[in-house]
């Protein structure tokens, strides 16, 4: 971290195959995630914040299967949800999750997070997620029931986004959240 690294992250960093912890936030990196840090199995903190990435997680990070740790906020990336996010959907031990402030835009739809391909994978999207920070992007729609399936969350930040509707009874289960400065949000009793 704060290295005054500039450039792109160099795709040979793929070929440390027992890395565990790679720290490059608050450095002037830019352009995309090289598709190589997929093949970093052993893999369990990517901290990439506050940089300039664009574009969006490669799909080779599907295999990150030891990822604990993915925090890719303050980056430009300016993507879909389901487009930044899919490699990474069903970790089967990522806990923390942090794309804050990374203009990512669209919906939390349900066909996002549950279609033929993740039933077929025969899991829920983030299974063991602790803490989950979406504050300050462009995300709109409803929440939908979905939620309720984070059942592991003590952390939800989805604060000062488009967020509109009711909230969904199933957001009470999570002990710290932060819906606010979203103005379409209201309380579904009233």
């Amino acid at each position: 971290d704060n290295n005054i690294f500039t450039g792109t992250i160099p795709a040979c960093l793929g070929n440390i195959t027992y890395l565990i912890d790679l720290q490059l936030s608050s450095n002037d990196l830019e352009g995309t995630i090289p598709d190589q840090l997929g093949d970093l199995h052993q893999l369990r903190y990517l901290r990439l914040a506050n940089n300039n990435l664009t574009g969006q997680l490669p799909p080779n990070c599907a295999y990150l299967e030891s990822l604990l740790w993915l925090d890719i906020s303050n980056n430009p990336f300016n993507h879909t949800l389901e487009g930044l996010c899919r490699p990474v959907f069903m970790l089967p031990n990522l806990m923390y999750f942090n794309l804050a402030n990374t203009s990512t835009h669209g919906s939390l739809i349900y066909s996002s997070f549950w279609n033929d391909d993740i039933l077929g994978a025969g899991g829920y999207v983030f299974p063991n997620l602790i803490h989950l920070d979406m504050h300050h992007n462009l995300l709109e729609g409803s929440l939908p029931r979905i939620i309720s399936w984070w059942s592991r969350i003590i952390d939800i930040d989805i604060s000062n986004n488009r967020w509109e509707g009711a909230l969904p009874d199933s957001i009470q289960q999570f002990p710290e959240v932060d819906v606010s400065l979203n103005p379409g949000l209201y309380d579904s009793d009233g």
